[in-house]
């Protein structure tokens, strides 16, 4: 049995584990006097439409309790039968006068104080007889359904329950209070973790924890899945997006608004910091307390707190590791005893036997049984299956000690593949070829014109049928993040344009010296040039040979395929993964673009027998070798606008998916896509219609066997926290059990779950998040506290179309493609078709240049 922090909300409890919610219903004359209101203009010109965000923060701050801004498209066909098009979801009902000074002081500022109060006149009143039971129906598939605004709306009242007890870390251990915020998260806001990081600077953090609604297939009850993070404290405004603030009265829910930098008024003045969105001047107008920030924020965390933005060095790591999970599952069981955990179970036929890691370079410390070496003769011969009569490598470099480096890893693959001499060809053997370039012009950042400096490189494409990689030198600081022109970018590009899919190697900045360096840097910075081994440097070349080359080895054939193909008539399976994303403009008005990647790999029953991995390419409207199709797919701006995931648009893509599968070779077809990315273009994917719906490869249902996997790693899958039965840790009956290499099915539905511990978990004190809690660890060893204390994740699995094989069959032919990489000593999420097709679209040198962080 795996103990997860998911769990069910029988339909006998809804009514008393969720409540009510009191709603606002936006009509047409709300709906119309919003269209009206003021757009400022944005970045390229465009108006932009009044942000719901705005009004949000507004009344967030002067209701001091959660509150919603509902679209259309989450409202119910009865909503939009009466109606209705957008709805205000709050707890409670708000005070007349708060919501209506609220409204009218929202719209006053965005007319620069012209007071027409025409939001305020058409808001109709509260409506206070919706109970979310009434809104819960069931499905064809027998999957609970429910509109968009109660998933967003319908843990308020569970994590009321959750902060009415503390938070018992261990029997004897501290216990912590929890109070929510106006984002319906609990935080433990009065027991911050803090590590010293020297004299000068200690960095605190605050245990978070959240919880969503979500559905599973064939399920007929909503589930709720929890999750708790550290939310690392800021100590300075530069950079904060977002700020917590207590309020005067501590019964009220935290505060949590964003914040802008405002710079000084006169020269040699100081930059501020506010509220955004207006949510000081509501909230003065409606005579709450002043929303004002604190310019100098104290050295410990008082009433205002800004997040941390993004990675940033800190000297707390993330995550509160996997014994607080266990401890929060239990405090969940207490709290909430009518939630019902969901059970999830093994059997012996669904484990995974640990995997052979395929390896350019034979590791001392890892016995010869756990790898496949990946010799020059095997890249030769899958170049060959993949029609190429040469794989060349182009080493591009700058400097002395990345060529050196460059070098000291192909010696190691093969003594012939590091050459003396610059611009020499040397052929390591028949299929295989490296030459060494000093191109330091190119490689420079800046904005400069690279297109003369590629000619010879250009000129080194002209031969027919050589694929071509290149891996080039990068100068890259850690301390100081991406340059300013980063030539990354360009050099991609500019080399995809000639057919060549890069890899880069970033060269080491030199150790810092500075006296205020704090010593846990200047320890890992001396540590790194120190090393024996240059790991980023084996890390570039196994990414650029293996992955971007597609080179799998032969001998892996038994490992993953197994008896897979046994009980059919075929002697090859496609194995498929498809990729999608939305890219978002930030200029408003550019519709977004759908980012379409696909990667196919062809398995062979035979074991003697390559398979050949390949990448769709738009430029030749097929298939092709993986490392031509990136180079293809970085050679092209970023998806299409023509592209999308709903309407017209969903359509088109739907038919453009149809030609990328009809378009492959002859034989059965096994396609795996991530359940996000694609449940809004087919509503076969969608778990109230699992199965049912519309799904991809309808064309080739009547020539083929076709099977279609989803995947699901986003924060709807329940987390892993422990695993009774087998081996438990010794000494400490209160420690969780890291999950085995099993396989887990949901009882009463067709929902599998493939747990696992991290690389860094499983390694040599990795597991200190599962021994002790931020708060109980001893102070000897409290520097690890800089750590990211890793919990345990899963990936679930669910099969919308069996084909010619059993559902387990192709579950566990999933996992073991996710235990299986092809260039990572570890698992993968996602499947490795699915994770493939995903790095081709995370490698584009325009991957996200253009959005404001949205990925949908």
């Amino acid at each position: 049995m795996l103990t997860t922090l998911g769990y069910r909300i029988p339909a006998e409890h809804v009514a008393d584990l969720l409540g009510q919610v009191t709603v606002y219903p936006w009509g047409e004359d709300f709906f119309t006097a919003w269209q009206r209101l003021p757009r400022t203009p944005r970045r390229g010109g465009a108006p932009t439409t009044p942000a719901y965000r705005q009004l949000l923060t507004g009344l967030t701050a002067v209701h001091g309790r959660p509150v919603r801004i509902i679209d259309d498209w989450q409202l119910s066909n009865d909503d939009k039968a009466a109606g209705i098009k957008g709805l205000i979801l709050t707890t409670e009902p708000i005070e007349p006068f708060h919501l209506a000074t609220c409204l009218r002081t929202f719209e006053r500022q965005l007319r620069k104080g012209e007071d027409l109060g025409s939001l305020a006149a058409a808001l109709p009143g509260a409506d206070t007889s919706r109970a979310f039971g009434d809104h819960i129906t069931l499905a064809d598939s027998g999957t609970a359904s429910a509109p968009g605004w109660l998933f967003d709306s319908a843990t308020w009242a569970i994590m009321k329950r959750l902060s009415s007890s503390n938070l018992r870390l261990d029997d004897s251990g501290p216990q912590l209070t929890l109070r929510m915020d106006t984002d319906g998260s609990l935080l433990a806001w009065d027991d911050l973790v803090s590590n010293e990081w020297s004299t000068e600077y200690v960095g605190y953090a605050m245990l978070r924890v959240t919880a969503r609604i979500i559905t599973l297939p064939r399920v007929p009850d909503l589930a709720v899945v929890f999750d708790a993070h550290l939310s690392r404290i800021n100590n300075q405004w530069r950079g904060s997006k977002n700020t917590w603030i207590d309020r005067d009265k501590p019964d009220l829910p935290i505060l949590r608004v964003p914040v802008r930098n405002v710079p000084p008024t006169t020269d040699g003045g100081r930059w501020s910091t506010e509220v955004a969105n207006h949510a000081a001047v509501i909230a003065q107008a409606c005579g709450m307390e002043r929303l004002d920030l604190d310019q100098e924020l104290p050295p410990r965390p008082h009433r205002v707190r800004p997040l941390v933005p993004g990675p940033r060095i800190h000297p707390v790591g993330k995550g509160p590791g996997a014994r607080v999970m266990l401890r929060l599952a239990e405090h969940i069981a207490r709290s909430c005893p009518q939630l019902l955990p969901l059970e999830w179970t093994k059997s012996a036929d669904t484990r995974v036997r640990t995997p052979r890691r395929q390896v350019l370079t034979n590791p001392k410390d890892k016995g010869t049984e756990k790898i496949l070496l990946v010799t020059p003769d095997v890249i030769a011969g899958s170049m060959s299956a993949a029609g190429s009569v040469r794989l060349r490598l182009l080493c591009l470099y700058a400097t002395s000690a990345a060529r050196h480096r460059m070098a000291t890893q192909l010696n190691a693959i093969n003594p012939a593949a590091a050459p003396a001499l610059d611009d020499h060809t040397v052929e390591v053997q028949p299929g295989l070829a490296v030459s060494f370039h000093r191109v330091p012009e190119l490689l420079q950042h800046g904005s400069h014109d690279r297109s003369a400096l590629a000619a010879s490189a250009e000129a080194i494409t002209k031969r027919e049928n050589e694929t071509l990689v290149a891996w080039a030198e990068t100068e890259y600081d850690a301390a100081t993040g991406k340059a300013t022109d980063d030539a990354k970018y360009p050099v991609r590009r500019l080399l995809a344009q000639l057919g060549i899919t890069t890899q880069f190697l970033a060269t080491p900045p030199a150790p810092p010296t500075s006296a205020d360096v704090p010593r846990q840097r200047q320890r890992k910075a001396d540590k790194q040039a120190t090393a024996k081994v240059d790991h980023p440097a084996m890390a570039a070349a196994a990414d650029l040979l293996l992955r971007s080359a597609g080179i799998l080895h032969p001998d892996l054939t038994g490992d993953i395929l197994q008896d897979f193909l046994n009980d059919t008539v075929h002697q090859s399976v496609h194995l498929v993964g498809l990729h999608s994303r939305l890219q978002h403009s930030s200029t408003d008005g550019v519709p977004p673009k759908l980012v379409l990647a696909a990667t196919a790999i062809h398995a062979q029953q035979d074991p003697l027998r390559h398979w050949p991995v390949s990448t769709w390419s738009e430029a030749s409207a097929g298939w092709v070798p993986q490392p031509t199709g990136i180079a293809h797919f970085h050679a092209r701006p970023i998806g299409s606008t023509q592209l999308g995931r709903r309407g017209a648009k969903g359509v088109q893509t739907r038919l453009h998916v149809e030609s990328m599968l009809g378009a492959l070779p002859p034989g059965p077809v096994v396609i795996m896509l991530d359940a996000i990315a694609f449940r809004s273009i087919y509503a076969g994917l969608q778990n109230q219609h699992f199965g049912v719906g519309a799904l991809p490869a309808l064309s080739l249902t009547a020539q083929r066997d076709v099977a279609i996997v989803r995947t699901n790693t986003s924060r709807e899958v329940p987390r892993p926290v422990h695993r009774q039965g087998g081996r438990q840790p010794r000494n400490d009956p209160r420690q969780p059990a890291a999950p085995d290499r099993h396989v887990y099915r949901l009882a009463d539905s067709n929902v599998w779950l493939f747990p696992k511990s991290s690389r860094i978990y499983r390694s040599k004190g990795g597991s200190i998040g599962a021994r002790y809690s931020p708060w109980t660890l001893p102070e000897e060893i409290r520097f690890l506290l800089k750590d990211d204390w890793h919990s345990y994740t899963g990936t679930e699995i669910a099969v919308a179309r069996s084909g010619a094989w059993s559902e387990q069959e192709l579950v566990m032919l999933t996992a073991r493609l996710c235990d299986h990489t092809i260039t990572w000593d570890d698992r993968t999420l996602a499947p490795m078709p699915l994770h493939l097709a995903t790095r081709v679209d995370l490698t584009h040198p325009d991957y996200r240049s253009d959005d404001e962080g949205v990925w949908i």
